[in-house]
């Protein structure tokens, strides 16, 4: 018995020594409250759940009913959706554990593994926001032509090149040294502690342009082509009989929603993620350390970014309205009457 509970000590004791080794954020002054602990890793298994639940509900209604399968735009939503999922899995429930430990006790394979999802769904997300936003902005300023110029080929290359992309860029964490849990943080992610060498520096310069700024370049872009398209068809010259979403689909009422939807998703998503981005590249730049519960906040930031989308989709569309509100009684029909 007595060489039983030493074994379960080693074991325990080995998975701590080798997080505190890749630790990279530990600060022996700084230690969360136990308090702040529960509540942490609480909010952050709720926030998993209700992403979890929610996109599964964007998934599902998107392929089984009628009116939101056809709309090809929506491919991107479901992938959003597929990517908010593999994050609360692979980087929100593994956090939620360590937050509570107060350490990482789940070793370094797994902190590898979640620090590549971490970087793979995160790069992912921008990159999908903007080719959402590029979407509709063709929707837009070519409603005549959007079904030839934007097909399910296009949308399947879409998401390759974003999943090939992101994928490239979260390989950096398998690179060995590279990753390790970040106690003010509470997710593995890749060091930003140990900037003395070149190429990583440029490495994290090309990471922060491509998977963060680029994108919000393109939604800027994008959002600015369809608010002027829009102001200018609304101060064209209107028809003395019919309606006006006759002479141009961005009059419609399904396209305006659309269009707000995303806005709106586009802003939570870039008002979530830009404290990090900042913390981020104030650390590694200037040096600046901002005070540690900063940098757990920012994580939960991020965290509900992955849960609000179906709650967007659900209160500005109509047709997503519809759709999750059958969706129970399509769950029945698919998998209890067969």
């Amino acid at each position: 018995m007595k060489n039983s509970q030493d074994s379960d000590f080693d074991l325990i004791s080995k998975l701590y020594n080798e997080t505190v080794k890749y630790d990279t954020e530990m600060n022996p002054q700084y230690k969360r409250y136990f308090a702040s602990s529960v509540v942490g890793s609480l909010a952050t298994v709720f926030i998993a759940l209700v992403a979890i639940a929610g996109n599964l509900a964007v998934i599902f209604a998107s392929i089984w009913n009628e009116a939101l399968k056809v709309q090809i735009g929506n491919k991107l939503i479901m992938y959003l959706s597929a990517i908010d999922i593999l994050t609360s899995v692979y980087v929100m429930i593994p956090s939620a554990i360590a937050v509570a430990c107060d350490y990482w006790p789940l070793g370094t394979n797994v902190c590898r593994i979640s620090t590549v999802f971490n970087y793979l769904c995160s790069c992912s997300s921008c990159f999908i926001i903007a080719c959402i936003s590029f979407d509709r902005a063709i929707a837009v300023t070519y409603p005549l032509k959007y079904r030839t110029l934007i097909t399910d080929k296009i949308m399947f290359i879409f998401c390759s090149v974003v999943f090939s992309v992101s994928f490239t860029a979260a390989l950096l964490g398998i690179v060995p040294n590279w990753f390790g849990y970040e106690y003010s943080l509470g997710v593995c992610s890749v060091h930003y502690t140990t900037i003395t060498d070149r190429k990583f520096f440029y490495i994290v310069i090309g990471g922060a342009i491509s998977c963060f700024y680029l994108p919000a370049l393109v939604v800027g872009v994008c959002s600015a082509v369809i608010f002027i398209t829009a102001k200018g068809v609304e101060n064209s010259i209107r028809p003395l009989f019919g309606k006006r979403h006759l002479v141009h689909p961005v009059n419609s009422p399904h396209m305006r929603k659309s269009i707000i939807s995303m806005i709106v998703v586009f802003l939570v998503y870039y008002i979530c993620f830009t404290p990090y981005a900042i913390i981020k590249q104030l650390k590694v730049f200037f040096g600046i350390n901002v005070p540690p519960w900063c940098n757990y906040f920012t994580t939960i930031c991020i965290f509900a970014s992955s849960a609000v989308n179906p709650f967007i989709y659900a209160i500005l569309r109509k047709d997503y309205r519809v759709a999750l509100k059958k969706l129970p009684g399509m769950l029945v029909e698919k998998f209890y009457c067969h």
